[in-house]
């Protein structure tokens, strides 16, 4: 169920079109009737978006890298937003040719913040939109709101970054972890507590730092 949920949360955020066909107790011939309905559905979709300059080619090797980004000089919620590794999300932000990056955020340098036209402390932050150890984090239905819950009140804190960049943990089809671009957030001073901070996205589209190309 809290996978289901998560999924549900993910697809709200980015515009992700789920659909099913059901196996259990239906016919043969019920079940070829939807897959032809849904192989329709997919070349309609195909076309819309080749009609609006949208469509993308699937390319496995480019799918979940920085590099598209770079390329396009921006980085935007939808379904393209999406790396396999921590790594290949913060090179959208300078971080180079560097190894492996583990903790769940890192600073975004000085120089780099104000070319992709932010101000101040900025960190690209990596959570996990569900309970998980001393936190439980959820994602408004919208997308637009990200709450943060303490359960260690030692782990309470002030928040003191300007904007976070959201890569937010998550799974594709295959169950394999992806970090997606939810936005820039920054605190919602109001809706904030005592151990429960609320993050407002201000925006769903942001510059990356393209001086790397």
């Amino acid at each position: 169920m809290a996978d289901r949920i998560r999924c549900l949360d993910i697809m709200e955020a980015t515009g992700f079109i789920e659909k099913r066909i059901p196996a259990n107790n239906t016919t043969l011939d019920k079940i070829n009737h939807l897959v032809d309905e849904f192989i329709l559905f997919v070349r309609d979709r195909k076309a819309q978006q080749e009609a609006q300059g949208l469509f993308r080619p699937w390319d496995y090797n480019s799918r979940y890298t920085a590099q598209i980004h770079i390329n396009a000089g921006f980085l935007e919620v939808g379904p393209y937003a999406a790396f396999r590794y921590h790594r290949d999300a913060l090179q959208c932000f300078g971080y180079g040719d560097k190894g492996h990056h583990q903790s769940g955020s890192w600073r975004v340098p000085e120089t780099i913040v104000k070319a992709i036209g932010l101000s101040g402390d900025v960190m690209v932050w990596f959570p996990r939109l569900y309970k998980a150890g001393e936190w439980d984090n959820s994602l408004s239905i919208d997308g637009d709101l990200i709450t943060e819950k303490s359960l260690n009140s030692t782990r309470n804190y002030r928040e003191t970054w300007c904007y976070r960049i959201v890569m937010a943990h998550s799974r594709d089809e295959l169950n394999r972890i992806l970090y997606r671009f939810l936005g820039v957030f920054t605190q919602d001073e109001q809706l904030s507590s005592e151990g429960v901070n609320v993050f407002k996205r201000v925006d769903t589209r942001i510059k990356v730092y393209t001086a790397q190309k």
